[in-house]
């Protein structure tokens, strides 16, 4: 499985650079080839049965397969899994459950009249807390050489038309300042960083929250799979123990003996996006159509 809390190494040399190059060609040769004979939104559907009907998986393949920005997008990924050894495949599946659609994206970069290149983390990928978190140093251990955050102040209340979240919830017209970064394979990296300091909080918590700790749950015993539901709920959730807490009992009740299973169950429809629970397992549909589709680890 690998280290349970990924750690940062330093930036990688010419030789890590050729296997991400590789692994970058193999997985759009993989995704072409899948493209052309599967339907991805019946595999999705397919996958999403075991996973509370979540088949809604953003387009993740044609995206990273097909779009211009694809080739960029996969590179940025397979280096920050480089770097901070995960899987790329994790990050790619977090990254497009919060991302939003490419037209949805062009419109806020126009609205919020964002430099050329920036992303925002607020209307483009959701990551509301990201600049809490770097302001206290959270992330620094996870982030690479030369990131950079900006803090500009936009007033909503002057733009002609409306500006919407990834949820499609429509900002109320006043001032916002935002959390923009450099361009999308920064947005890459902060979605890597975030997911490495969620892991270490929900690691944390099951050994040291009273709530939790009684159940004496070895993370080492956890699949692949229930870690990252897991982690996505921390990096999700504003009461991620709650959560835990909850399934805890559920299960309990329900005499399941493994008590962080990752839930079948349905949470919200397809298309919501208000639950942790339910988005979590959004996130492992993507994920496992990415395994499906020939994105190595």
């Amino acid at each position: 499985m690998g280290e349970l809390i990924p750690h940062a190494i330093p930036d990688v040399g010419s030789d890590a650079a050729d296997a991400i190059a590789t692994s970058v060609q193999n997985t759009e040769d993989n995704f072409h080839a899948f493209l052309e004979k599967t339907n991805t939104k019946a595999k999705a559907h397919e996958i999403a049965q075991s996973l509370g009907g979540q088949e809604n998986v953003n387009d993740v393949i044609e995206r990273l397969g097909k779009h211009a920005s694809g080739h960029g997008r996969l590179t940025a990924i397979y280096s920050a899994a480089q770097r901070l050894k995960l899987d790329p495949r994790t990050i790619a599946a977090f990254l497009f459950t919060e991302m939003d659609t490419e037209k949805n994206m062009a419109i806020n970069k126009k609205r919020l009249h964002l430099p050329k290149e920036q992303v925002s983390l607020d209307a483009m990928v959701t990551m509301d807390n990201f600049s809490q978190d770097y302001s206290h140093y959270r992330l620094k251990p996870y982030l690479p050489k030369g990131f950079k955050l900006f803090r500009p102040v936009v007033d909503l209340s002057k733009s002609p038309l409306p500006v919407r979240d990834p949820g499609m919830k429509e900002l109320e017209p006043k001032k916002y300042r935002l959390q923009n970064v450099r361009n999308m394979a920064d947005a890459i990296a902060a979605v890597a960083a975030e997911i490495c300091l969620r892991r270490k909080n929900l690691l944390d918590a099951l050994k040291n929250n009273h709530h939790l700790k009684k159940y004496n749950i070895n993370p080492a015993d956890m699949t692949e799979d229930e870690l990252d539901f897991w982690t996505y709920v921390f990096f999700n959730s504003k009461f991620p123990v709650d959560r835990v807490k909850d399934e805890i009992a559920h299960n309990i009740k329900h005499h399941v003996k493994n008590l962080l299973s990752v839930p079948s169950r349905s949470f919200q429809s397809s298309h919501a996006i208000t639950g942790s629970l339910g988005n979590a397992q959004r996130m492992l549909t993507i994920k496992r159509l990415l395994v499906e589709a020939g994105m190595g680890s």
